[in-house]
């Protein structure tokens, strides 16, 4: 995909939030192609807050930024990790 087919295809919605006492990355995007417009996301945990006190049995580290083999743990273990497919926007 060309620089150009880019900037005049994908708009990117937001980078990055927090709740559930984490950090994430997350990003969503438009994708228009003509008259159809799909909208997709993902993102992955970056932190997680000391407080949490889910999955304790994975090891993670609390109350500071993760590493990317720890985010790669969390992510092939889909713990704190989501995705979404493309869908049709209205």
């Amino acid at each position: 995909m060309t620089e150009e087919y880019f900037s005049e295809h994908i708009t990117i919605i937001n980078s990055a939030s927090s709740g559930n006492g984490r950090e994430r990355f997350d990003i969503s995007y438009w994708v228009q192609n003509d008259w159809a417009i799909a909208e997709s996301w993902s993102g992955f945990v970056i932190k997680i807050s000391e407080d949490d006190k889910d999955y304790p049995e994975i090891g993670l580290p609390k109350g500071t930024y993760l590493t990317l083999e720890q985010v790669e743990v969390a992510r092939d273990i889909k713990i704190f990790f989501h995705e979404r497919g493309f869908g049709l926007i209205d």
